[in-house]
């Protein structure tokens, strides 16, 4: 019975994740504003890098924002329902699968959902953007600090290179590591689960994210093959707004 009603909570909160992701902001505000589909401008990406190039910062700052919050928001709703309806209850104990007498941090699995909706949104014909925003979100909806640090590390990278793509797949390696550096060493630090658990999801890390970031940045650098071969080639394009 454990192992069933942690499959289905798993997949229950994958799929509240999968369909906010889905949600395209690149698509909705481009043709609410624009009154065109970013996805036939530009690199034909719906992220917030293409928006801001194709129709200004102003506009991709936007997108940038909206994509990170529709990440950040199903993890918030799924730890909720994770929180009060098996911890604070006590129904954990034999509802879910434990590990050392603690249960798996499911709520992770929604943020990860978002990730592959925002690649592969349902309601735009499955194409998204490259899991930037998202993979972002889901670190910031994990551990705040680790996000602050990430961003200083994307936009120093990016203020030396110019180059949006390198900063994003750096980034997403040194994210990956910081993670497990800190289910291997920062566990000792942490709080008792009881009390660790009141801070979550917003302060935490274990092996558990550390392997849902880990996945999320190999799609995200999977979805820069293409940037990847342009690197090697010379023939990315650099930013010009930041000096």
């Amino acid at each position: 019975m454990q192992t069933l009603i942690t499959i289905f909570l798993t997949l229950g909160f994958l799929l509240m994740g999968y369909l906010f992701g889905s949600i395209s902001w690149g698509v909705i505000l481009s043709k609410r504003f624009k009154k065109q589909d970013i996805r036939d401008l530009g690199s034909g990406n719906a992220g917030a890098t293409n928006v801001g190039r194709v129709f200004g910062k102003k506009i991709g700052a936007l997108v940038m924002i909206l994509d990170i919050f529709k990440t950040i928001i199903p993890v918030s709703v799924a730890f909720i329902i994770y929180y009060f309806a098996f911890i604070q209850t006590g129904l954990y104990q034999d509802a879910l699968l434990l590990i050392d007498g603690v249960p798996l941090r499911l709520f992770y699995f929604a943020g990860f959902g978002s990730v592959i909706g925002h690649v592969y949104p349902l309601f735009y014909d499955f194409r998204g953007g490259k899991a930037v925003a998202g993979v972002f979100g889901l670190v910031l909806a994990i551990n705040w600090l680790f996000a602050i640090l990430i961003a200083l590390t994307f936009l120093l990278i990016l203020k030396i290179t110019k180059y949006v793509s390198l900063s994003s797949i750096t980034s997403s390696v040194v994210i990956s590591v910081m993670f497990l550096f800190g289910a291997i060493f920062l566990n000792v630090l942490r709080f008792s689960f009881w009390e660790g658990i009141i801070a979550s999801p917003f302060l935490d890390t274990n092996y558990e994210a550390f392997i849902i970031i880990a996945i999320s940045s190999i799609i995200l650098i999977a979805r820069h093959h293409t940037n990847i071969t342009r690197l090697i080639n010379k023939t990315e394009r650099k930013i010009t707004w930041l000096k």
